[in-house]
């Protein structure tokens, strides 16, 4: 006898059920059309928050909050078609302590085929991710948090921008406003003083000319 039969000769199914009833992961396996539990490890059974006496019973007699839930048809189709399935962050509800809950699973449904490429039984695996989708969506919520947060000192620079740039506008107004006013000052200013020029010239030119006729006739 060779190593490989010594070992084929050991390694039996009741060793194998040993082995997956001693894992910390959530395992069950089911068989037929009705989805027989026929084995379920304390891990599985926690998570569904159930006893032994579950094995041995179709899966909706044995959890019956499944109904209206998709874990009972997506079995089905496994056990027909042969095909596996599995999927992250999945929602179920089932009830722990006599409380519904609402968890989050990472679960697959793995057809064991046999010779004929049937399907003879469902080797489910599970994992509870519950505190890893809450955990990822604090980080979620922070970011759009954040990302809003941005958002709106984005648009208040912006704001901000645009009233340092009409500011500037008023005071370049402002500044040609005050030499257009300055132009129209000195204009005038000079003005009245050429008036003030015009006036003293015209106030001389009588007086000079008395000085220069009349008044020298008068002295004599």
């Amino acid at each position: 006898m060779n190593a490989s039969e010594t070992i084929s000769d050991n390694f039996n199914a009741q060793l194998i059920i040993e082995a997956l009833s001693s894992s910390p992961a959530p395992t069950a396996i089911y068989s037929g059309e009705d989805i027989v539990i026929r084995f379920a490890n304390a891990g599985m059974l926690a998570l569904w928050g159930k006893d032994a006496s579950v094995i041995g019973k179709p899966l909706m007699e044995a959890i019956p909050e499944l109904e209206g839930q998709p874990f009972f048809e997506l079995l089905q189709g496994v056990w027909r078609s042969g095909e596996s399935f599995s999927i992250t962050d999945a929602p179920a509800r089932l009830i722990k302590n006599g409380e519904e809950r609402l968890d989050y699973f990472d679960y697959e449904y793995k057809a064991l085929l046999d010779a004929n490429q049937k399907s003879w039984c469902i080797l489910n695996t599970a994992l509870n991710v519950t505190a890893r989708r809450e955990f990822l969506q604090q980080i979620k919520e922070k970011e759009e948090r954040e990302s809003a947060l941005n958002e709106e000192m984005a648009a208040t620079l912006e704001e901000l921008t645009s009233t340092n740039e009409e500011l500037g506008s008023s005071l370049n107004q402002l500044a040609q406003s005050r030499e257009y006013i300055k132009t129209i000052i000195e204009n005038r200013l000079q003005s009245e003083s050429q008036c003030c020029e015009d006036l003293s010239t015209m106030l001389k030119l009588p007086i000079l000319g008395f000085l220069k006729y009349g008044g020298v006739r008068n002295l004599k």
